[in-house]
């Protein structure tokens, strides 16, 4: 349909025309032989070549479960200058804790983003499927990345279940000012990937796009916006 192909053509590299055609032809038919030649990667999720990750970056890791993209991210970036870690579970949060205690300049918030300073009910039980719902037993803040983060950031990263639109518009007016590089989960339903796309677009015309799939099922695709002059 349209609105794929509006995608497909603003894509940045062949690779990633190739991953929407696969993932498309997949989610139409189940057929796994369009994803056969995909391997599971999640080591690698969020963090490719073409990011340039470099001295002083600082990371908002939204979604942040039990700290292993901040980890990576470390990995790969150990000149970071700081990191955001929003989760709104406190047993997810003392799990980040632990796992990067060695590491400095890290803030846990304790908390959701959303386009609104607001209480949702949050499912706990799903584990890194976590999720905003209806039917969720807690209750969590979830709050406005705008009006929590006052200064720029380099790199921007959401995993939330399906929230990630609600995220970015609370977020909208850090990403044009600063402009930061964007890696964005659009898996959790057939809409983001346009969506997403447009919402992005409209914020910075300028921003390359990329995409990458990183199992060999429908999970885990992330869209990636890239700053022009990087």
């Amino acid at each position: 349909c349209k609105e794929y192909q509006k995608i497909f053509d603003a894509l940045s590299d062949k690779r990633s025309k190739n991953i929407l055609h696969d993932i498309l032809l997949y989610r139409l038919t189940a057929q796994p032989e369009f994803l056969s030649g995909y391997k599971v990667k999640l080591k690698e999720q969020y963090f490719e070549n073409f990011l340039k990750l470099d001295e002083g970056e600082i990371f908002v890791d939204c979604g942040g479960f039990d700290g292993d993209t901040s980890e990576e991210f470390i990995n790969r970036c150990s000149k970071y200058s700081k990191i955001y870690f929003f989760e709104p579970s406190m047993a997810n949060i003392e799990k980040a804790k632990i796992r990067v205690k060695n590491y400095q300049n890290i803030k846990f918030i304790q908390k959701g983003v959303s386009d609104k300073n607001e209480i949702l009910k949050f499912n706990p039980l799903g584990g890194s499927a976590s999720s905003i719902s209806n039917e969720g037993s807690e209750m969590i803040d979830v709050v406005k990345i705008d009006e929590l983060l006052d200064q720029p950031y380099s790199l921007l990263k959401m995993d939330l279940e399906g929230w990630e639109m609600h995220a970015l518009k609370g977020a909208q007016n850090s990403i044009k000012k600063y402009y930061p590089k964007l890696a964005i989960a659009v898996y959790h339903k057939a809409k983001d990937f346009y969506e997403i796309f447009d919402y992005i677009k409209y914020l910075n015309p300028s921003y390359r796009i990329y995409i990458r799939h990183y199992t060999q099922g429908w999970v885990e695709t992330v869209m990636f916006a890239i700053p022009e002059n990087l």
